[in-house]
């Protein structure tokens, strides 16, 4: 795991950047393609032909921060995470030495 061997979260760090970033660069794309689709300000719920991706594009962005946040939270956590992982290992090979004996 490259993670155990950065300290202070670079990777994390600079994978939310990433993403952040990523998300302005579409969302800015969009809101150009957006308003140039004829999106007219006196009547805001016409979106011309660029409404279902606008609805897509909050869709993706809350996605990418839910990215952020569950990668965080995973990093945060990873200790409890390996001690869970080597409570796995232990159980499985509990499980194929039972076997074995059958």
């Amino acid at each position: 795991m490259p993670l155990q061997y950065c300290e202070g979260g670079t990777v994390i760090a600079a994978f939310q950047i990433v993403m952040l970033q990523s998300g302005g660069v579409v969302m800015n794309f969009h809101d150009r393609q957006f308003y140039a689709s004829g999106y007219s300000q006196s009547n805001p719920k016409d979106y011309g032909r660029f409404g279902a991706q606008k609805r897509s594009m909050s869709k993706t962005i809350f996605v990418v921060f839910g990215l952020c946040f569950v990668s965080t939270l995973l990093y945060l956590n990873r200790d409890k995470l390996e001690d869970e992982l080597q409570g796995l290992h232990k159980l499985s090979s509990q499980v194929e030495q039972f076997i074995s004996r059958i």
